[in-house]
């Protein structure tokens, strides 16, 4: 049994190929947006706060950086072309060993600081936390202002966590929370970060400090929301105040709390018109309710159908297959026959398909105790 293969932005993985070409062919900067066409130009200069890029037409602008996904340099060599390039599709393997080699061999700052970046995100998503962490550091070692500053401080803190180091996440997660305050960060981030706290606090078994952590994230977003005057801040704190309601539906869940993540639900889901993953999430939801009840079959039915009905929702897949893995493994408990190896199967396609994700953490987990 096969599920959907790794789904990657074409758009995305069309300009990562593009960049991979020779480099004569890539004659300009591009600025990815996290949601708008593209800038083309000349970066002039980037930090933690703001890009600055001469456009075509000379005109110089300046971009937030929170608003930025990416930047496709022209002169790019080879080896960081081809290892971004292996990232997105998956090929772990080839992206650490290639953005290795461009990190070691360039003598431009700015090809080592993004091949550091993104190879530490690929020992990340391959499960090698600690040289995971250390390549994070290093990142900022190279460049102290790094644009990636933000995604370093989160994602160490997340590589801490699947490492089973909770309390040094934690301590990373209090510190960055601080630093956003001490260099004006965007306040996004400090919301971020008390959203990983409260799933820290889940994982330990503190469900009801982990469902206040979400109820504040909620009430602080609502609250940014209504001050927002830009499209591109609203859709942000719309993100953020989705993945806490979902979170705290799930704590809700954990505290055998079903009325209460009912109604979180139930509300997601009235909210959800005309956004596939709010939709998604409201499905998971109810269905993970089901679980925790212990109604495994209905829960099994509910999940099949999410990933069925619901692919355009990629960043919620990851969650309904390690539910189904866990509905399975119910099933398998009250003696349904291949229970058991429907359950592995979809831990070894959320490990393959989404190697970076929590869920495929502790999917390693479970497939090594029992290979």
């Amino acid at each position: 049994m096969k599920l959907q293969t790794r789904w990657i932005p074409s758009a995305l993985l069309a300009i990562l190929v593009a960049s991979a070409a020779p480099a004569s062919l890539v004659a300009q900067d591009r600025v990815i947006l996290r949601r708008g066409s593209p800038v083309v130009g000349k970066v002039q200069s980037e930090d933690y706060q703001e890009v600055r890029i001469k456009a075509r037409r000379g005109a110089l602008k300046v971009i937030p950086s929170e608003r930025v996904a990416d930047i496709l340099r022209d002169g790019a060599p080879e080896s960081y072309r081809e290892g971004r390039v292996a990232l997105q599709k998956g090929d772990l393997k080839n992206a650490e060993k290639l953005l290795q080699a461009a990190a070691v061999d360039s003598k431009e700052s700015w090809v080592k600081e993004y091949a550091t970046f993104y190879r530490a995100e690929a020992l990340r998503a391959a499960g090698r936390f600690d040289e995971a962490v250390k390549a994070y550091e290093k990142v900022l070692s190279i460049n102290a202002k790094s644009r990636f500053l933000p995604q370093v401080r989160l994602d160490i803190a997340r590589a801490l966590a699947a490492a089973g180091q909770r309390d040094k996440a934690m301590t990373a997660l209090d510190a960055f929370v601080k630093e956003v305050n001490q260099k004006s960060l965007p306040e996004s981030y400090s919301l971020d970060a008390r959203g990983m706290l409260g799933r820290l606090f889940s994982r330990m078994g503190r469900h009801e400090e982990a469902a206040a952590s979400f109820a504040g994230v909620v009430r602080a977003a609502e609250s940014l929301l209504n001050k927002a005057r830009e499209e591109h801040e609203k859709a942000a704190f719309k993100e953020i105040i989705l993945a806490a309601q979902r979170d705290l539906g799930t704590a809700y869940i954990k505290a055998r709390k079903y009325s209460e993540a009912e109604r979180t639900f139930s509300a997601i889901a009235r909210q959800s018109k005309g956004d596939p993953r709010a939709q998604a999430v409201a499905a998971i939801g109810r269905a993970e309710a089901e679980l925790g009840r212990g109604n495994a079959d209905a829960a099994r039915v509910m999940l099949t159908d999410v990933l069925a009905v619901h692919f355009s929702a990629e960043a919620e897949l990851p969650r309904a297959m390690w539910l189904l893995a866990q509905a399975y493994e119910k099933l398998a408990e009250a003696g349904e026959k291949g229970a058991r190896k429907r359950q592995r199967i979809y831990l070894r396609d959320l490990v393959e398909q989404y190697p970076g994700s929590d869920q495929a953490a502790d999917a390693r987990k479970i497939l090594g105790t029992r290979q």
